[in-house]
């Protein structure tokens, strides 16, 4: 059994090979695969994580970069009128039940 050493991840040596039979199992590949594809993902990880926070410290990250996005929204006054409407009825709805709730009889009496 060979030492693990960091000197030795990065070394090709004879276990690691494709074995000549395809079927035969080489966990020393296999081992030395997952922790190269491990150290890779770890290390892009990092990277993405470290370009976020410079967008996020420079207040990039949410700035509209279109042309022509003047910012300013118009109103509907008719859809407007129409809305606050149909609150309004809802509201002398609402205070019309606070003030004479519907009586409903205990049918287990």
């Amino acid at each position: 059994m060979k030492s693990f050493s960091i000197k030795n991840i990065f070394k090709k040596t004879q276990d690691m090979r494709l074995p000549t039979n395809a079927a035969q199992i080489a966990p020393a590949r296999d081992w030395m695969r997952i922790l190269c594809a491990s150290f890779i993902l770890v290390v892009l990880l990092i990277l993405l994580s470290m370009y976020i926070l410079h967008e996020i410290q420079n207040d990039d990250i949410f700035k509209n970069t279109k042309k022509g996005a003047s910012g300013v929204a118009t109103i509907n006054q008719k859809s407007l009128d129409e809305v606050s409407t149909y609150f309004e009825a809802k509201k002398q709805k609402t205070e019309a039940l606070i003030a004479n709730p519907v009586k409903i009889e205990d049918p287990s009496l």
